[in-house]
């Protein structure tokens, strides 16, 4: 017959051992609990103020390189299924809207970039994922790029229909219509002020 306070000091320690498991399990995934994903990129809030900071520390002219940054490991920010396909037509606060161009890179402490050329600046930029809105495209996912180079001329020309649709919530019909009209009157006035006199020259003769 077995002894009833030697199970019940057994089961006292099995359950301390499972309560220390799983608070050891709960401090490591806390992370992941508690500081929910911020950005389509698969970014936590929390990993998302620590590289924004960081970048703001490395750019800061005071500092240079040898600012003071925190470590992040690149499993916290580097998802490369979450990144934009070549392709994928994006937006940047500062420089508009681009035609994604190659694979995402991992950027120590600083964040996930990738290379986008930018239509109405008319140049190409690496620039962080978390720092750009996807309008048109998909994530990488589990496929590879359509290509690692420049992307297209069709593909650019997609750039152009973006910022076209962008610039049509900007003015309505009147505006457009108010232009035109002005523009019409400029050019008539420029035609006459230019062949007026010849054209009266030839007809006295």
């Amino acid at each position: 017959m077995p002894n009833s306070s030697k199970l019940a000091q057994i089961r006292a320690q099995y359950n301390a051992q499972q309560e220390a498991l799983n608070a050891r399990r709960r401090e490591a995934l806390a992370h992941l609990i508690d500081s929910p994903v911020a950005h389509w990129c698969g970014v936590s809030e929390r990993t998302l103020q620590v590289l924004r900071a960081n970048r703001d520390a490395m750019t800061a002219q005071e500092a240079g390189a040898y600012a003071p940054v925190t470590p992040v490991s690149n499993a916290q920010f580097y998802f490369r299924h979450n990144a934009p396909q070549v392709g994928s037509l994006v937006e940047h606060e500062l420089f508009g809207l681009g035609m994604v161009e190659g694979s995402a890179i991992a950027c120590a402490n600083a964040g996930m970039a990738v290379p986008v050329f930018f239509d109405e600046v008319d140049r190409a930029a690496i620039v962080f994922v978390d720092d750009l809105q996807i309008l048109d495209g998909d994530l990488v996912g589990n496929i590879a790029d359509y290509d690692n180079n420049v992307a297209s001329t069709e593909r650019k020309a997609r750039v152009d229909e973006g910022r076209a649709l962008a610039a049509k919530a900007k003015y309505n019909d009147a505006d457009e219509d108010d232009d035109d009209a002005a523009f019409a009157e400029f050019m008539a006035d420029e035609f006459a002020a230019e062949f007026g006199e010849d054209d009266t020259d030839s007809d006295d003769a």
